[in-house]
Formats: C-alpha cells, sequence, structure tokens
C-alpha cells in the first residue's frame, strides 16, 4: 500500500545534503536537524502536496524551475498515453508475477513495522508492478523527479532522501537508463537496503 505522505515514514527520512535526520517544521515542511547543513534553517519546499527533498546543488534539476512548475514533469503525462503505450507494448506478465513475488518475499514474522517496498521512478506506476501497491501487508515508498498521486515525495535517485538499511525490497523499473549517473543509483539503492533485503532491476531488453 502506497505511503503518501512522509508524517508517516518521518523515522526512515534523511537529508539528502547531509544524511541527518529530518523533522516537521511548524510549517509542515520538514527540515534537517543537523546545525550546519543548509536545510537547518530552510525548509524543504512542499509542492503538490508531496515534499520536494533535493540537493539541487548537486543534482541535475534546476531549483527556479522545479519551484515555478509547481514540481510537475516536463514530459507530457496522462491516462492516455499510458493506455496507447499498454496496446502498443503489450501487457508485462513477468513484471507482475516478480512484483508479487518480492511482496511475499519480505513478509516477516510481526514487527513493529510492516515490511517497506521503496520504488524508484515511480512517478507513473510501472507496468506489472501493480501487486506492490495492491498489497495491505506493506508500505510502499515512492519517488520521481516531479509530484505525482503516485509518489511519497518528490526526489533524486541519486540522492535518495532515506536512511540505511531501511527498505526490505528496492524496485528499481525501466529507470537506469533514464539517469546520469545508473551507477550512482544503485549504489544509492543498495545503501538504503537491508543487507538481506530485495531488489529487482530491470531497463530496455535487460532484466
Amino acid at each position: 500500500m502506497l505511503v503518501e505522505d512522509t508524517s508517516a515514514i518521518a523515522d526512515l527520512l534523511a537529508c539528502p545534503i547531509c544524511r541527518g535526520p529530518l523533522r516537521k517544521s511548524a510549517g509542515e515542511q520538514l527540515r534537517c536537524e543537523t546545525p550546519d547543513c543548509v536545510h537547518h534553517q530552510a525548509a524543504y519546499p512542499r509542492l503538490g502536496g508531496k515534499d520536494v527533498l533535493i540537493d539541487f546543488d548537486h543534482s541535475v534539476l534546476d531549483r527556479e524551475t522545479t519551484l515555478a512548475s509547481g514540481a510537475s514533469s516536463v514530459v507530457g503525462r496522462g491516462r492516455w498515453r499510458v493506455l496507447l503505450s499498454r496496446v502498443v507494448d503489450g501487457s508485462n506478465r513477468y513484471a507482475s508475477m516478480l512484483a508479487q513475488m518480492m511482496v511475499e518475499g519480505v513478509q516477516q514474522p510481526a514487527t513493529s513495522r510492516r515490511p517497506v517496498i521503496v520504488v524508484v521512478g515511480a512517478g507513473e506506476i510501472g507496468v506489472g508492478s501493480e501487486p506492490l501497491y495492491e498489497s495491505a501487508d506493506v508500505d510502499v515508498i515512492s519517488f520521481d523527479i516531479y509530484a505525482s498521486p503516485n509518489v511519497t515525495f518528490v526526489a533524486d535517485a541519486h540522492a535518495i532522501p532515506l536512511q540505511d538499511g531501511v527498505a526490505d525490497a528496492v524496485w528499481l523499473q525501466g529507470m537506469l537508463e533514464l539517469v546520469v549517473d545508473p551507477r550512482q543509483v544503485v549504489a544509492e539503492a543498495s545503501r538504503v537496503l537491508k543487507p538481506d533485503g530485495l531488489m529487482f532491476t530491470d531497463t530496455a531488453f535487460m532484466w
């Protein structure tokens, strides 16, 4: 089940600049708790109902453009595009099967927190990944570089704003071919993953 707001996962978040813990300010915006971090005094922006947790000084994303656009996508999106893509490309039964296997694979004895699956580049739900979101037994933390109803927060995958080892699984579907440094993104995904966690990765024509 998608975690729709960062309030539910505040203890898992980390500043993308210094990796310090984040806390909600009086204005309900996230701030870094590290005194010498630039976001200790200046809160992270919140646009489109989503926290924007990006280190703009080290990102391909431009702060002014992102803020002026309300963190909206620069690529045209909409339901008809998704439907057209599915008609042209067909369904992906393998991804669906693997998503279900991931949900089953992260199940564990009762603990204080449900298993966490991090979905990277999830502004649009990937074809076949629906079982991740349909399960009431896992918390899905998803993000992309633009605000969407499908994301928990807006972030750059080169600096994931989560603490080390908080994810039971990470899902990287059809996005590594679109980033500046795929190795850095995989390194970040590995950093937030628990030592015995699961990771699914694919790119065009490769699994």
